[in-house]
């Protein structure tokens, strides 16, 4: 997790002081690095606050920068293919002076543009800031992973487009929208691009923005959908077949997704969901896996027993917290 905020437009000296303090509220997301990058046009700024996992040194820190000075990238999330995907770009003749997957991911629009979207398996939102056609041309391009895992709010009024990781690194004073509010009470979530915050949009899952800043048009697509269900083939299908499918790309997810440079862990409720991943991350490991669980003792919802099950069955280093008086104060 890691905090990313920018703006763009006419940019001024209360513009900077805002994204430093708005980069700042966001150090909860990343504790372990921070920094800020304006252009020399004056025409944008953008803000990082790390969480390092992969190439944990200062080299990936972000504001990320191309060799050549015409990108600049802020990344919230991991790109868990990044390995595979810069073994391809080297053969197409790229290089790299890190090893980890924010610089992966710039290489990767540089090449395919637009297009690199389809080659990434991971949980991003992240920005680049396209200066490659000269001042005064410049693009910018966000972009959020397809299940939506990763936040990105905007606010685009007067010019001047903003973004940011949470609503508390956006200026905005226009108070609650009612339309964001009505959805929120008859659905428990506000969906789509909208928000609860006046003024403000959501870049929804699967979606991707461009920014002109010649002309000042955002616009933003869906660049992925579910696909669909082939209903000629329902007959053909052998449910063990599929239980092995299933099985199998479960086994791969785990496998990227404890790609780490700090120790990884599994959050062990003894339900469905976190046993089938505490099962496959035991299968891809040489090394016991670490799991975790939350005990309230005396409590109909205390799970500890079932995630001790699941421990024991597959050999885990187990470890459990538990929480005697459950408070807002914890």
């Amino acid at each position: 997790m890691c905090g990313i905020v920018g703006i763009i437009g006419d940019i001024e000296d209360k513009d900077i002081d805002w994204l430093n303090e708005a980069a700042m509220s966001l150090k909860h997301r990343g504790p372990d690095a921070g920094s800020s990058w304006v252009s020399t046009h004056g025409n944008a700024c953008l803000a990082h606050r790390r969480l390092s996992i992969i190439d944990t040194g200062h080299s990936n820190d972000q504001p990320f920068v191309s060799d050549d000075g015409s990108l600049v990238i802020v990344f919230n999330g991991e790109i868990y293919n990044y390995i595979e995907l810069r073994e391809e770009l080297i053969a197409l003749g790229d290089s790299f002076r890190t090893h980890g997957d924010t610089e992966v991911l710039l290489a990767s629009y540089r090449r395919w543009g637009y297009n690199c979207l389809e080659r990434l398996n991971g949980m991003f939102s992240f920005a680049i800031w396209d200066q490659s056609k000269g001042s005064g041309r410049e693009l910018l391009f966000i972009a959020r992973d397809r299940a939506g895992e990763k936040p990105l709010y905007y606010r685009h009024e007067n010019r001047k487009f903003e973004f940011s990781s949470e609503l508390k690194g956006l200026r905005n004073n226009s108070g609650i929208d009612p339309q964001g509010l009505n959805h929120y009470l008859a659905l428990g979530y506000v969906p789509n691009e909208m928000c609860i915050s006046k003024g403000v949009k959501k870049l929804p899952p699967a979606h991707a923005g461009l920014l002109n800043f010649e002309t000042g048009h955002f616009q933003a697509w869906k660049y992925w959908n579910l696909p669909s269900l082939d209903e000629s083939i329902e007959k053909e299908i052998d449910g063990h077949d599929l239980a092995e499918e299933a099985w199998s790309l479960l086994l791969d997810s785990v496998r990227l997704r404890l790609r780490s440079d700090v120790p990884t862990g599994v959050f062990l409720s003894g339900g469905l969901d976190s046993s089938l991943v505490t099962a496959a991350a035991s299968k891809v490991t040489d090394v016991p896996v670490e799991t975790f669980t939350i005990g309230v003792p005396g409590s109909s919802m205390d799970e500890t027993l079932h995630a001790l099950r699941i421990a024991d069955a597959f050999a885990t280093s187990h470890h459990t917290l538990e929480i005697e008086r459950p408070s807002l104060d914890l």
